[in-house]
């Protein structure tokens, strides 16, 4: 027995021990398949993407600089910003700027990834910013303020502008190591560049057909930021995107010159049909939102109040054509309004920014907004004539005068027939039985005031009734 329960005692070591090893090899083979990813991990950077697309705001400065942020809070190891603008506003240049100077992680510009991308005016500033500026061969850049400049300020005001800029011209190329007086001289020169030619003149640093291209030709290069000196790392570069949130895409739709030159007018459109059609909120409803977009969409464009204000005059005057008989005078001015201030919305009067880019309405955008307040403004003035037709073919008749009789006694109020219709009557003088011929005093608001008729002959007798003859005094 005893030699049974050593022996069964044993074999329960020696399978314990096996267990033992199994499990020791398991986990050793599981932490040595775990090392290369491990080390894949480490050595993969993580690069934050923006985009700088289209004429950029204050909305488009704030999303950057929310993607600018995350990346640094993150430790990325670089923030990609890729760019295709004709320039800003001026807030949002210089917030841009300087957010990108002041950032602790490389920045690296991506002049594309389009063909015929460019960086014109505020976006150039932007790109001399960054640490490392990269181009797509077919791309350009370079400063060339809206050519509107020349023609609505004087040169001296002009000058003035081009001063400023290339001030912060100046600025932003010391800090990042480039020659102030070629960039200065850029930005006075209005002078704009190939891929080549930029490259010569050593506005950026280099030329790649994609952003993936881009990286790898600045890796291992060092760049100085605000957190000291720093080696750009894009070995197996992971891009990592920020998504707009559902009101940024809408403001990045609606901030188009022509998207929010047309919801402008659809807004004023709207307005003027639901003052013709009042109580309904068909049009006013839509009417409200579509001119709040609008106003905020022109708070982040270079707008032109006084085209803003000639397109508000247009609807006045339209709303005036709609409310007078007179056909052509006003509509005629309000047209001539309307479009004087669609090309001239964009076009600001006095100081303009150089930095601003030159915008303008699509012109087909321009014409099916115009054709669609004409048959818009026909069809409302077509209704209008309609309604003033039917208020006079059936305004009531002015009753007074007429006789007629009750049909509904009247204490004091009832109905009387008179020249075969039936209207509402008060007595003037007490109850009127049904059938008593009535004299009609007064009518007010379609209300009938009558009097029996034997009252108003014992107050007023007609001329005929004194020729008669007066009875003959019975027997």
């Amino acid at each position: 027995m005893a030699a049974n329960g050593e022996t069964t005692t044993g074999r329960w070591s020696g399978f314990t021990v096996g267990i033992h090893l199994i499990l020791a090899f398991t986990i050793a083979a599981l932490i040595f398949a775990a090392l290369p990813t491990q080390q894949s991990s480490a050595q993969q950077s993580r690069i934050y993407v923006a985009e700088l697309n289209g004429i950029f705001s204050e909305l488009t400065a704030d999303h950057t600089i929310r993607v600018l942020e995350r990346a640094e809070n993150q430790n990325a190891d670089a923030l990609l910003l890729k760019v295709n603008s004709p320039g800003g506003l001026d807030r949002a240049v210089r917030r841009l700027n300087q957010a990108i100077l002041g950032s602790e992680i490389p920045v690296i510009a991506y002049v594309g990834p389009e063909p015929e991308s460019q960086a014109l005016a505020g976006a150039f500033l932007i790109t001399l910013a960054a640490n490392k500026t990269v181009i797509h061969p077919e791309a350009t850049i370079g400063s060339s303020p809206p050519p509107a400049m020349t023609d609505l300020i004087s040169p001296e005001e002009r000058e003035q502008r081009i001063s400023f800029a290339s001030s912060i011209a100046n600025r932003t190329a010391l800090i990042r190591g480039r020659d102030p007086e070629r960039v200065e001289a850029i930005v006075e020169q209005q002078a704009i560049f190939t891929a080549e030619e930029a490259l010569q003149q050593e506005v950026v640093d280099a030329i790649a057909e994609t952003e993936y291209d881009a990286l790898m030709s600045l890796h291992g290069e060092l760049v100085q930021t605000t957190a000291g000196s720093i080696e750009i790392n894009t070995e197996g570069a992971r891009l990592i995107e920020i998504s707009l949130t559902w009101w940024e895409i809408t403001l990045r739709a609606i901030t188009h010159p022509s998207a929010a030159y047309a919801l402008l007018s659809a807004g004023l459109l709207l307005l003027i049909v639901e003052l013709f059609t009042p109580g309904r909120l068909i049009a006013g409803i839509p009417a409200v939102v579509c001119l709040a977009l609008a106003f905020v969409a022109l708070g982040n464009l270079p707008v032109s109040w006084f085209g803003l204000a000639l397109m508000l005059l247009a609807t006045v005057l339209f709303i005036a054509e709609l409310r007078t008989p007179w056909i052509g005078v006003a509509g005629a001015f309000g047209l001539v309004a309307y479009v004087a201030g669609s090309l001239s919305l964009y076009r600001p009067w006095g100081a303009m920014s150089a930095f601003a880019p030159d915008v303008s309405v699509n012109t087909w955008v321009m014409v099916g907004t115009m054709v669609g307040w004409v048959i818009v403004l026909l069809i409302t003035l077509r209704a209008v004539f309609r309604a003033r037709q039917s208020q006079v073919q059936f305004q009531p008749l002015d009753l007074t005068g007429q006789t007629g009789v009750v049909i509904e006694a009247l204490n004091p109020r009832g109905v009387v027939r008179i020249l075969e219709q039936e209207w509402s009557a008060v007595s003037s003088s007490g109850q009127i039985d049904t059938g008593t011929e009535v004299h009609v005093e007064q009518m007010d608001r379609g209300i009938l005031y009558v009097e029996p008729i034997d009252d108003v002959a014992g107050e007023e007798q007609s001329p005929s009734a004194s020729l008669e003859r007066p009875p003959e005094p019975g027997y």
